[in-house]
């Protein structure tokens, strides 16, 4: 039987690639997408689920529009990655679908009353709307079976700063609110995915060739692409840009994701500060913090002795 997903995203390439995995995943069901802000504004990202989920012929399943903002912080985008509205800049025609009327916050606890024991939750951009829920209804945490967030990283590398990962960083608050509330979360991390979920040539060009959802799938990461050569200098679509993708293929196999997080105590480190620096003092564990400018948060999972 299906088992039920809530997911949600702050839609650009690589959450479009993990939602057309999702869709079309014969032993999930997608019971609603919320979006929040983060890779691109929330308009956006509205717009690119809706067209994904068109695409995919899932037209039954509700997307939601959900946070504008992080809740204390200004929005920073990651659109010198995937492109000004997030799909690689490839010409899409990226407007004018009409969301749920619904807030995604709202959908989100009420699919958890629905399928109460048995949703997970994934989420692949800024805890904002998570953090939300807590809020309006903290029983929600009672009804999770699941909550694979794509976020943090544990090798101390950061994709937005040296050490912090971008879905931590673009809404600190928001992550220590999830933090403190006690959830079943399974930290998918950047270090993983940039090992594990970098899109090389050759295999593009296997998907690019499969169907018009592969091409689709190659086709709207052309900036991500061109930001990995140039940035992050990995060989192919990955890395910072497909850190999702890996997420989603977590949560999809139960099984792989529980193997790997019991084979190693996890030490969970949060730190939100203001100013320059952060001190090794501050992050045990850290030979090097480095400046960050103004605002940085720094989540990480450490392994530690048994």
């Amino acid at each position: 039987m299906p088992r039920p997903f809530f997911i949600d995203t702050d839609t650009a390439s690589d959450d479009a690639v993990a939602l057309v995995i999702a869709l079309r995943h014969p032993d999930i069901d997608v019971v609603g997408i919320g979006i929040v802000a983060g890779n691109v504004p929330l308009p956006f990202g509205v717009q690119n689920a809706l067209y994904t989920r068109e695409l995919c012929g899932r037209e039954d399943v509700h997307v939601y529009e959900g946070a504008h903002a992080p809740l204390v912080y200004p929005l920073g985008t990651a659109q010198e990655v995937h492109g000004p509205v997030g799909m690689g800049d490839i010409g899409l025609h990226l407007r004018d679908r009409e969301p749920h009327p619904a807030h995604a916050v709202d959908a989100l606890i009420a699919a958890s009353h629905k399928h109460a024991g048995e949703l997970t939750l994934v989420t692949l951009g800024p805890l904002t709307n998570l953090a939300l829920a807590l809020h309006d209804d903290p029983t929600i945490v009672n009804r999770l079976h699941r909550v694979v967030v794509m976020g943090a990283v544990a090798d101390h590398v950061g994709n937005v700063n040296p050490v912090a990962e971008y879905n931590m960083w673009a809404d600190p608050h928001a992550v220590d609110v999830v933090l403190a509330a006690g959830l079943p979360i399974e930290f998918v991390g950047w270090d993983i995915s940039r090992h594990y979920a970098v899109v090389e040539r050759d295999l593009a060009d296997e998907l690019h060739a499969m169907s018009p959802l592969g091409e689709f799938c190659v086709a709207i990461n052309k900036t991500v692409t061109e930001f990995c050569a140039t940035e992050t200098k990995l060989p192919g679509f990955g890395g910072r840009g497909h850190h999702r993708t890996h997420a989603g293929n977590i949560a999809a196999r139960e099984d792989v994701a529980l193997d790997e997080i019991n084979t190693f105590q996890c030490q969970l480190i949060t730190v939100i500060f203001d100013g320059d620096s952060l001190d090794q003092s501050d992050a045990p564990g850290f030979e090097q913090a480095g400046a960050f400018g103004e605002i940085g948060v720094l989540i990480a999972i450490m392994k530690s002795q048994p």
